[in-house]
C-alpha cells in the first residue's frame, strides 16, 4: 500500500473517531500507527484570516492537528482526489513516486479546509527508519470542489475487477503468482474476521465489519508499486499489453473507490 495514501486513511478513520465527539486525548497516530511507521515528524501549518489580517497557524504532531480541526468546527474528514493534471505515466504509475497521488482530505468546517500532504527525505541513515518528514498544509477549499457519484458497489466493483484481473495473471505463466495475490485479496472480501495487511490498526476498532472487509481488501489489493511490482510488468504483444493496462487501470479505480467508500468521503476535488 502506498504509505502516503495510508496515512491519509488513518488520519481520516482516526480521526474521524475522535472527532465524533472531540473530548478526551486527540490521538498521536504519528508515533503510535503503523501507518506513520517510516515518519520521523509531521508538521502542519493553516493560513488563518482575523478581522482584516491572516497569520499562519502551524504546529507539530497529529494530535494537535486534530484539536485545531476541531477548534475550527469540523466534526468530519473526507478523503478526495484531484482531478487530472497532464501528466506523461498513466495514475497507478504516477502513483509509485513519492508524492506522485492525488489524494487529500477535506473538513466539513463551516469554512472548510484542504489538507494535503508533502513527504520528504529527512534523514536516510537513521536506525530505526523513520526517515520521512510530513508537511501538513492547510488551505481554504473555497467552491473548487465537484461532487462525485458514489460507485452502485463499492465492494461489487472491487469483486469484478479483482476476477478479471486474476483472469489475466492466470492467462500467462509468467505472472502466475500474481493470480495468488489477487485471490487473497477477493478472500478478505468475505473474512468474517479481517485483518488488514501490513498496517493492522488502520481503522479504529469500531469499524463495521463490512468497511473493514473492504478496505483489507483494498489494501491487498494496491500493487501499484516501484520495481517487482504490478507496475513492473511489461509486454512486447500489443494485444495482450493493451489488456495489461486496462485490467490495471479498472483495479486502480476500483481500489481508489472502495478507499472513498469506507472513509465515506463523497467529494472529488479540483487541487
Amino acid at each position: 500500500m502506498n504509505g502516503e495514501l495510508a496515512a491519509l486513511i488513518a488520519l481520516c478513520l482516526h480521526g474521524n473517531d475522535w472527532l465524533a465527539t472531540g473530548t478526551g486525548r486527540a490521538p498521536d497516530l504519528d508515533t503510535a500507527n503503523s501507518a506513520f511507521r517510516y515518519v520521523e515528524r509531521v508538521h502542519v501549518t493553516c493560513p488563518q484570516r482575523r478581522m482584516l489580517r491572516s497569520r499562519k497557524w502551524e504546529a507539530d504532531g497529529v494530535a494537535d492537528w486534530l484539536r485545531f480541526v476541531n477548534d475550527s468546527g469540523a466534526r468530519r474528514l473526507s478523503l478526495v482526489v484531484g482531478s487530472a493534471q497532464p501528466s506523461d505515466l498513466p495514475d497507478p504509475l504516477a502513483a509509485s513516486f513519492a508524492n506522485g497521488g492525488r489524494w487529500a482530505l477535506v473538513d466539513d468546517a463551516p469554512t472548510p479546509h484542504l489538507w494535503q500532504s508533502h513527504w520528504a527525505v529527512h534523514d536516510r541513515n537513521r536506525t530505526d527508519q523513520r526517515i520521512w518528514a510530513v508537511q501538513l498544509t492547510g488551505s481554504p477549499l473555497g467552491q473548487s470542489w465537484l461532487a462525485q457519484p458514489a460507485p452502485s458497489s463499492a465492494q461489487e466493483d472491487l469483486r469484478a475487477a479483482l476476477d478479471a484481473i486474476r483472469g489475466f495473471a492466470e492467462g500467462d505463466d509468467d505472472i502466475a503468482d500474481w493470480a495468488t495475490w489477487f485471490t487473497e485479496a477477493l478472500r478478505l472480501l468475505d473474512a468474517s474476521e479481517p485483518v488488514i495487511p501490513y498496517y493492522p490498526d488502520l481503522a479504529p476498532e469500531g469499524l463495521p465489519r463490512e468497511s473493514r472487509q473492504l478496505l483489507a481488501a483494498a489494501v491487498k489489493s494496491w500493487v501499484f508499486g516501484g520495481m517487482g511490482s504490478w507496475n513492473d510488468l511489461a509486454y512486447s504483444d500489443a494485444a495482450r499489453k493493451a489488456e495489461y493496462d486496462q485490467r490495471t487501470a479498472e483495479l486502480y479505480r476500483s481500489v481508489l473507490a472502495a478507499l472513498f467508500a469506507v472513509t465515506r468521503g463523497p467529494l472529488s476535488i479540483r487541487v
